[in-house]
């Protein structure tokens, strides 16, 4: 089954909003037409009522009623009015036509009036078979002396079928303007839903492995749009480009993340299979199985170092960290303190920033991993004599750490992929370290970047401060 497409969408619901607006609208008019036109023809009828019973009082001879066409609004051909004149006692005196039923002599109870007063009365009568819209005078009549009520009525079908087809009459006009709003709208919303169709195509047809795979200026090409779209929809092609691209390298990195992740664990895996089939080829004495024993042991303890540098990137990745308000100045003087006997071992003095606390967001364990690492990075790789820690702290509540150290620096090969995982400076480490580092400090909403000069390297660690308030 074909997917409509997002201009048949919006064509659709329009027509169908439009239509239920002009049903509701002529729904209306009609039960404002059916009320208008009942309420002139009790108008009319009551008039006509007291007119005859004037004409008839003024009149020589024997009570009568006028018998006469009557034009109805909507109606293009004439109707015939009614008329019954009766007494006091509801039978009925005159009337304008000769009824089938004649033994149909008197009038419904409810019609009559029998107190000597003038009174008026409008409703639906139903007499000789004919269901009549109708209204009455009662007056006292002249020539004979009694009371006489006039009765003139017209048929109500001719009234319904007057409305029905006033209503008919706006039906066309409806649906003519819908046939015009229809082109309308095809030609309006096809102009403007042009660009987010071919948009909402290009997202359908992007499949992960399609967006790994093509070259970015491709892709941007891809979501791009006319030059006569809309400044809207460019905002919205731009910010979805922007996107995929965004999507495209996080792709490429996990693609390559996992591999070098899977080839550095069957490195492991290998050694100890190897070293197990060694050892069981034939008998051997117990030193020998000890020290198989001890070498798959080291091979052990490589995985599972290797596994909690991967768990704590992932976590890292997915943003599971808890940002609370912690004392960054704290952390530093923890970190260095576990490091103190390595660093007196190999001669690096380190100098701890001036502040005596500073609060950060951040999470205490995280950051004392990522300094940690960096201060270790230092000590294996640097060939540094010094290290020092300052704080830089900003007016829109960011506060710099500065991690500097007068070493050898960092080769210029190795420099671009520093932060990449894997990048080996020693066959003693997984390279892991700094990409784990800065994975942990974007995962708290900071950063972690590397500056290299003449006498070393300084890390540039980014946090939010707390409110100094709380």
């Amino acid at each position: 089954m074909n997917t409509p497409k997002l201009g048949q969408l919006i064509t659709r619901r329009l027509l169908l909003g439009a239509t239920l607006a002009l049903v509701i609208l002529n729904i209306v008019i009609g039960f404002v037409s059916h009320q208008q036109l009942h309420d002139r023809m009790d108008s009319m009828l009551l008039e006509l009522a007291v007119m005859e019973a004037k004409l008839s009082s003024a009149e020589k001879g024997p009570v009568h009623i006028h018998n006469s066409p009557m034009y109805l609004p909507g109606w293009s051909e004439t109707t015939v009015r009614k008329g019954v004149v009766y007494d006091e006692h509801c039978k009925i005196v005159a009337s304008s036509w000769v009824f089938k039923d004649t033994s149909e002599d008197t009038m419904p109870s409810e019609w009559c009036t029998r107190e000597q007063i003038s009174t008026h009365h409008v409703g639906f009568i139903t007499l000789d078979g004919l269901e009549l819209r109708a209204a009455s005078t009662t007056m006292i009549h002249s020539k004979p002396g009694t009371q006489l009520s006039f009765l003139v009525g017209v048929d109500h079908r001719i009234i319904d079928g007057a409305v029905f087809r006033l209503i008919l009459l706006g039906i066309f006009p409806s649906l003519f303007l819908l046939l015009v709003l229809w082109g309308l709208s095809r030609q309006i919303i096809s102009t403007v839903t042009r660009d987010l169709e071919h948009i909402s195509l290009s997202c359908e047809n992007l499949h992960p492995e399609v967006i790994s795979e093509l070259d970015e200026e491709i892709l941007s090409h891809k979501l791009a749009v006319s030059e006569h779209a809309p400044q809207e929809i460019k905002i919205l092609s731009s910010t979805l480009s922007a996107l995929v691209l965004r999507l495209q390298r996080t792709l490429q990195t996990q693609s390559r993340f996992i591999a070098e992740a899977a080839h550095e664990l069957r490195s492991p895996l290998t050694a100890m299979r190897g070293e197990i089939e060694v050892t069981l080829r034939r008998e051997r004495e117990n030193s020998e199985y000890k020290e198989s024993l001890e070498m798959l042991l080291g091979d052990v303890l490589k995985m599972q170092q290797l596994g909690e540098h991967l768990l704590t990137t992932a976590k890292a990745q997915e943003h599971l960290i808890s940002l609370q308000s912690i004392d960054l100045i704290d952390v530093l003087k923890n970190c260095v303190t576990s490091l103190g006997a390595q660093f007196k071992e190999v001669g690096l003095t380190v100098e701890l920033p001036t502040q005596n606390t500073l609060m950060v967001k951040a999470d205490a364990l995280y950051t004392q991993r990522v300094c940690i690492n960096l201060l270790h990075n230092v000590l294996m790789h640097a060939n540094a004599s010094k290290v020092k820690l300052w704080i830089k702290e900003y007016a829109d509540t960011r506060v710099e750490l500065f991690i500097e150290d007068n070493g050898q620096g960092i080769s210029e090969d190795l420099l671009p992929h520093v932060f990449a995982p894997f990048q080996r400076k020693s066959q003693h480490s997984y390279g892991l370290g700094l990409h784990m580092a800065r994975r942990l400090m974007e995962a708290q909403r900071g950063s972690l970047n590397l500056h290299q000069h003449n006498d070393g390297v300084t890390w540039r660690l980014e946090f939010v401060q707390s409110d100094r308030s709380s």
